[in-house]
């Protein structure tokens, strides 16, 4: 029933709310490696992405002088 999902949802945002502090200390103490390992991978392919952008503008601004 409606009030029975109500609970369920308030439940689950009262569990969020005690664990959420919990789990952004732990982070902020003990970073998660795999984490950072993804970041890092993401960080290498986002300057290559703007190196091609930079190459592409470059290339306009020559074919239009």
């Amino acid at each position: 029933t409606e009030p029975d999902l109500l609970w369920e949802y308030a439940e689950l945002a009262q569990h969020i709310k005690d664990w959420l502090p919990t789990a952004t200390k732990q982070l902020s103490e003990q970073p998660n490696q795999n984490l950072l390992v993804q970041l890092q991978v993401l960080e290498g392919k986002m300057s290559l992405v703007l190196t091609l952008v930079y190459a592409s503008v470059w290339g306009i601004i020559n074919k239009q002088a």
